[in-house]
Order: C-alpha cells, then structure tokens, then sequence
C-alpha cells in the first residue's frame, strides 16, 4: 500500500470536477499527506493508501452522488500514454482488451481485471483489494465508466452491455447508471461485472497496425520496469502484445 505506483493523472481529473464545485483543494487533500504540486506534475506516483483516502474524501465532500461515473467519462485514451496507444492500434477488440487488464496491473494496484468467455457470453471481471466504504465506491464508479466510455470510443460506440453487476447499494441518483450503460443494472451483488456479447471480441480497431502496436510495447516494458522491476509482468505483457 506504501508504494508510489498510482498515476497521478486519474486523480488530477477529480480534483478539476471539485474545484468546479467549489470545494477546497485542501479539503480534497486532507489526510493525504499530498501537495498540489505533486499532483500538479501527470508524471508523479503516489501510493495506494494516498489514493484511497483521496477518493474517500471526493466522495465524502462532492455533492455528485455518482461522482465516479462521470469521472471516468472524462478519461480519454490519451490519458492512457502509449499504453493507450497500444489499445488503439491493436487488431480487434479482444487484443486490446487483454493488453488493458495485463498492464492495469501496474498502472496501479487497486484491482486485478480478466475476461472470460462462456459461450456466447463475455465476462469482464473485476477483484478489487479495496477497503469497503464510499471511497471504494467512487474508486469502482470510475473504473466501470472510464473502461465501457473507452472501449465504446476504441469501437466507434459499438461497444455494449449486456449487464452490469456490482456488489454496493444502489447510490442516491443511480439513475446515471442506467443512463451512461444502457442496460440492466444488478446492486448488491457479490461481484463485479460488466457482461457483453462474446461476438463484440472481433470487433475491428479502427487504427489497427501492428507495428505500432510493437512499438508502443517496448515503451510498455520500460515503464513497467520503471514502476515494478518485475520481470515476470514485463514478459507478460510482452506476451499479450505480440498475440
């Protein structure tokens, strides 16, 4: 939890929609132990805990009870870096996803992402090791909506739910659910899970190039060296990539 490995970028986005309310950056950062200015550079890490107290706050003093999903609606791939770009350029829609939840992993440790397939159904499933609480709550808003916002914008808006599960209440407003996913919403549920057509993995990327997607990989492995010095993640999304 006390490692530097959580983009700043994500929260950096949170801090603009609560300054839109008015709410203090100092009460934003309280407890944090974060400054403006770390948060001011998109190439800063903080720690897991940071993060967690960060959106336990953002979700305590927002006046969004759905603060979360708009969030992650404001994610555009470009925030990604080349890790991104691997997704864009990537042959179809189930390459891409398989590069997104093997480098989630080092993006920052919050949650664990994998796809399974059951016939004609696609299941895509989240473990998260987050404290229960509203924190995690607007930590999981985020995730959801920013992973179907940018897989609806990688597949020219063809990307579509068949259901939605997740394992909180149904939030004040969870309206904004059934509006942004456009399909049925399950609360209280003991997983977390986005379930769509299986067909939808052969979707083609729009940008699709191999090369690219090569290049984009070696920058890959580099940051991941940067963060983790795993080797065995390094091979992994090697792994990935080239399949």
């Amino acid at each position: 939890l006390n490692l530097p490995n959580e983009t700043v970028i994500y929260a950096r986005l949170f801090l603009e929609a609560l300054r839109k309310e008015d709410v203090a950056i100092s009460d934003i950062l309280e407890s944090t132990g974060l400054s403006p200015s770390i948060l001011a550079d998109p190439k800063n890490f903080i720690t897991l805990s940071q993060q967690i107290k960060l959106y336990d706050n953002i979700g305590r003093l927002s006046k969004n009870t759905t603060i979360g999903l708009l969030q992650g609606q404001q994610i555009m791939p470009h925030h990604h870096g080349v890790w991104g770009y691997a997704m864009q350029t990537s042959a179809n829609l189930g390459q891409a996803l398989c590069i997104f939840n093997q480098y989630f992993d080092v993006v920052g440790p919050m949650a664990k992402q994998m796809i399974q397939v059951e016939g004609k159904l696609a299941r895509w499933i989240s473990k998260d090791i987050l404290p229960l609480g509203i924190g995690r709550r607007v930590a999981i808003e985020e995730m959801l909506s920013g992973n179907f916002t940018l897989f609806r914008q990688l597949t020219e808006q063809k990307f579509e739910l068949k259901a939605l599960y997740v394992d909180y209440e149904a939030p004040i407003g969870f309206e904004a659910y059934e509006e942004l996913f456009q399909c049925p919403i399950y609360f209280e549920q003991n997983k977390v899970e986005m379930h769509f057509d299986a067909s939808l993995l052969n979707l083609r990327m729009r940008y699709s190039d191999p090369e690219t997607v090569r290049v984009c990989e070696e920058s890959c492995i580099k940051l991941l060296k940067k963060i983790s010095g795993s080797k065995n993640i390094v091979e992994q999304v090697r792994q990935i990539i080239y399949e």
